[in-house]
């Protein structure tokens, strides 16, 4: 004997590959659905939602600025040292290392 209710068996859980694979099915779909109210919809909120669900769709959400008060310092990591510790560029220059060659495919817009 038991005490208490008898468990239920679990369901196994799909990878959630299985999941994204199964709504990329759909994707035609969605996209016209979307222009479909886009372009039909009587509400304009519907109308506006899925006009800015299409372009964050085609060309991704644009960027947040952010405003900060004071003084800002730059550090560019340049590399890692053989032990293991991060090697830091100039302040001064950092736009510059970014430039550099050797720095990979980091890039940043200083204003």
């Amino acid at each position: 004997m038991t005490d208490g209710p008898t468990p239920r068996p679990r369901r196994p859980v799909r990878p959630k590959a299985d999941l994204r694979d199964l709504a990329q099915r759909y994707t035609r779909l969605a996209v016209e659905t979307l222009a479909e109210v886009a372009r039909t919809s009587d509400k304009e909120a519907a109308r506006v939602a899925a006009a800015n669900a299409l372009l964050e769709r085609g060309w991704g959400r644009t960027g947040q600025a952010t405003a900060v008060a004071g003084p800002v310092r730059i550090e560019v990591i340049t590399g890692i040292d053989r032990d293991g510790g991060l090697s830091a560029g100039d302040p001064d220059t950092a736009a510059d290392a970014l430039d550099a060659p050797d720095a990979g495919s980091a890039s940043a817009e200083i204003d």
